[in-house]
């Protein structure tokens, strides 16, 4: 049982930063995922570079609050929230027929092919 938070702590960050860094590794893949946040009409238009952005960057925020002792319990509660929201509105492109395919969720995951 001692392994069990350190575990969780580590793939939480591991998966967080592997998140953040594929969105954030040139500006041509955060314009993919900005545009499939707009295709599966998760946001609008306008809005769209700000909400990759910001997600992306809470990722990253995630990453540190875990990677910190003190803040430790932060980043549990903060990578439980930000996975509350990035995936509350999966079961909406779902029903969706078009297959767009979603940036957030790695290149082979399409909405509509489940």
């Amino acid at each position: 049982m001692a392994y069990l938070i350190p575990v969780c702590q580590g793939l939480l960050a591991v998966v967080f930063l592997a998140s953040a860094a594929s969105k954030l590794r040139s500006g041509q893949a955060l314009r993919a995922f900005t545009t499939s946040l707009v295709s599966m009409r998760l946001v609008r238009d306008a809005r769209a570079r700000q909400v990759a952005v910001a997600v992306a960057v809470a990722e990253a925020v995630v990453v540190v609050l875990l990677a910190v002792p003190l803040t430790r319990d932060i980043g549990f509660t903060a990578a439980a929230a930000l996975l509350v929201a990035l995936f509350a509105p999966a079961p909406t492109p779902r029903r969706r027929p078009d297959g767009v395919p979603s940036r957030g969720r790695g290149p082979n995951w399409t909405a509509g092919r489940h």
